[in-house]
């Protein structure tokens, strides 16, 4: 049975851990965040060679560093190393120029996984255990899946019926959306985003964080509204999240499901969602025509 305890994939929300890690190694004196990625890793390139050396850490965590999936195409074998994975971006072609537009690309957070590996001298799980889950009080949440002692089944859909079907993860991609946590500890974790009482970074790195970029996309949170709305979430093949800040209203929800499926993911997530958000903010929830048609 579920229970707020019941540990999950969360997906790409991972991402907002991994930014936080990154804003936490930068205030450390460890990286600096406009600095480009060859700074640290000197072999790192994409196809493009002029640009390989323009792409920042500021780039890879706003989506803006050129690279996309159309671009890129390549399937990689669960157990890939994060050096290995890094250098196939070596056959990534740019699909816009470097800096002008918001292109989501999961591949950009596996090279910040590794930046952090290498400018922390610990693994992505130490540093995000010792750094930010344990000084939050998130002690079943953990970046080392293979730890996870908790997990329920996952599912998908067959014919509209759910079956559960094993879910294997990325050895070089946790940080992009395979951090494991529960509904007790991503409240703590919202609670934090909301106050910065624990001061995991400064008020101004909170703020810089929390910061649109192009396509709304900040350091982990895509931010609506001028800051009155911020939202990230995760949809892996057999679990959902979604984590909504309404600072103004100093409210939050979290939403975590162990169901995954194109309908799920594309069509009754959002519903579920809408009338969540509807509940926390006082209204009424939308029918279930008006439902269906909520972006």
């Amino acid at each position: 049975p579920m229970t707020p305890q019941t540990q999950m994939y969360i997906g790409s929300q991972s991402k907002s851990f991994t930014a936080l890690a990154i804003a936490i190694l930068a205030e450390q004196g460890k990286l600096e965040i406009d600095a480009p990625v060859q700074t640290y890793i000197p072999w790192f390139k994409v196809a493009d060679e002029q640009a390989s050396g323009k792409i920042t850490i500021n780039h890879l965590l706003h989506h803006t560093s050129g690279l996309s999936d159309a671009g890129y195409g390549i399937v990689l074998p669960l157990k890939t190393s994060a050096e290995d994975a890094i250098r196939s971006l070596a056959k990534a072609e740019l699909t816009e120029r470097v800096g002008t537009k918001f292109q989501y690309f999961n591949m950009g957070y596996a090279v910040l996984e590794y930046l952090i590996e290498l400018q922390s001298g610990q693994t992505y799980a130490e540093f995000v255990q010792e750094n930010i889950l344990t000084p939050l009080g998130m002690d079943t949440s953990t970046a080392d899946p293979a730890t996870a002692s908790d997990m329920p089944k996952g599912y998908t859909r067959i014919f509209g019926f759910s079956m559960p079907a094993k879910e294997e993860y990325p050895l070089y991609s946790v940080g992009a959306g395979w951090i494991v946590s529960n509904a007790v500890d991503m409240a703590n974790y919202a609670i934090e985003f909301q106050t910065n009482q624990t001061k995991l970074v400064s008020d101004a790195m909170m703020r810089r964080i929390l910061s649109p970029g192009i396509g709304n996309y900040g350091m982990g949170w895509f931010i609506y509204d001028s800051g009155a709305r911020i939202v990230h979430g995760g949809a892996n093949q057999t679990f959902r999240t979604e984590v909504n800040l309404y600072p103004n209203r100093d409210r939050a929800f979290v939403l975590l499901t162990n169901q995954g499926y194109q309908v799920d993911h594309f069509v009754s997530a959002s519903q579920l969602t809408a009338s969540v958000e509807a509940v926390v903010l006082g209204r009424t929830p939308p029918s279930i025509d008006e439902s269906w048609s909520v972006k």
